[in-house]
């Protein structure tokens, strides 16, 4: 089992930079016009976007390893407390920094998007939770 726990430390190592990849080349782009439309650079861009299903895979293996097809009690409660918090408050932010509303009514708007429509970089953590909540309720058939 060791060597499964080095590959996923290694795997996860790649998926974080090439995130950081991914978001450098989409800010680049965004804040720069002038750079033209590399496309080496877009290429690059699509063969990194691996990395997310990547941590979904990374999240779904450490879960089945580590709980097979019983969760700890109080599982749900730690993951909305260290994702569902952060994931609010981020989106908190995003939508009033980046957004920049005119409004509490539009603020609200631009929260809904973010929050529950993907208009964020943060919905990972909403597909995350999804696969944990599919783990608990699926987990026990599959084995079989």
């Amino acid at each position: 089992m060791k060597t499964y726990t080095s590959v996923i430390f290694w795997m996860r190592a790649l998926a974080c930079l090439s995130i950081v990849l991914i978001h450098a080349i989409t800010t680049t782009f965004i804040q720069n016009d002038n750079i033209g439309k590399g496309t080496l650079i877009r290429v690059i861009q699509l063969l990194l976007m691996f990395s997310t299903p990547l941590f979904v895979f990374i999240s779904e293996f450490l879960l089945a390893k580590n709980y097979h097809t019983s969760i700890k009690k109080g599982f749900f409660k730690d993951k909305l407390l260290f994702l569902g918090i952060p994931y609010v408050c981020i989106n908190i932010g995003i939508s009033y920094f980046y957004f920049k509303p005119k409004t509490f009514t539009e603020f609200l708007g631009f929260l809904e998007s973010t929050m529950f429509h993907g208009a964020a970089v943060t919905y990972f953590i909403v597909i995350i939770l999804q696969f944990y909540i599919l783990h608990f309720l699926f987990s026990k058939y599959l084995v079989n």
